[in-house]
């Protein structure tokens, strides 16, 4: 079975984001970019899973390389107020003319508001279903918690300092290929994954690659915006 890739992941956020957007507002054309970083193996798993379970907010930053060096940047702000879910996602990506494309969406609760441009005002909805579906498709720490996260093998690498935390780094080799497909960094202490790094080559459009960093995590200063 094929875990959940980054490619997989980024989609998963960059879809989630235009389907919200799109039930509020004119939908927009947003490509995926291909990236392959597989986060799975046997040995920092089961840690990252337990320190995950005390984990209420985060910080998600992603930037990654498509098709003709097409960028998408990604920022996700998660907290978890009581049995409250509140989420904002931005987003950067090529259109279907190949144009920047903003798109930005809070969720507070069964409270849905979307807009596409930084400056313009908020289009809200309230619909429960909606708002769940949207905040579990851009839950990108779900990726630890995937039945399929156990398909590929952790290669010890060296250690880096991301967001002031020491990561131990661990290239990621899928067993079947026996071939690496990027790497994760996970604080020493904490156990908390920091990085994903993604590399993949490809038959129509070259290399690709992106890196997703996730930060701040617990920190009571996060926040998502009200929205009147």
């Amino acid at each position: 079975m094929s875990m959940v890739s980054t490619r997989s992941l980024i989609r998963r956020a960059v879809l989630g984001v235009g389907a919200a957007v799109s039930l509020t507002l004119p939908a927009v054309a947003v490509a995926g970019p291909s990236i392959v970083a597989h986060a799975a193996g046997s040995s920092p798993i089961p840690a990252i899973r337990q320190a995950l379970k005390g984990v209420t907010s985060y910080r998600v930053d992603g930037s990654l390389i498509g098709t003709g060096n097409a960028v998408t940047k990604l920022s996700i702000i998660s907290v978890h107020r009581g049995n409250v879910a509140q989420l904002q996602a931005t987003i950067t990506a090529p259109n279907s003319s190949g144009n920047p494309a903003y798109s930005d969406i809070v969720i507070v609760g069964s409270r849905v508001c979307a807009r596409q441009s930084a400056r313009a005002h908020y289009s809200c909805t309230v619909n429960a279903t909606q708002a769940l579906s949207v905040e579990k498709s851009l839950n990108l720490l779900a990726l630890f918690n995937t039945s399929s996260v156990n398909t590929d093998t952790y290669v010890p690498t060296a250690p880096k300092t991301i967001e002031g935390q020491v990561c131990n780094g661990y290239t990621v080799v899928n067993r079947s290929t026996k071939k690496s497909s990027g790497a994760l960094y996970v604080a020493r202490g904490s156990n908390l994954p920091y990085q994903i790094v993604g590399k993949s080559s490809t038959s129509s459009s070259g290399f690709n690659n992106g890196v997703i960093t996730f930060s701040r995590y617990n920190d009571p200063a996060l926040t998502v915006p009200t929205i009147k």
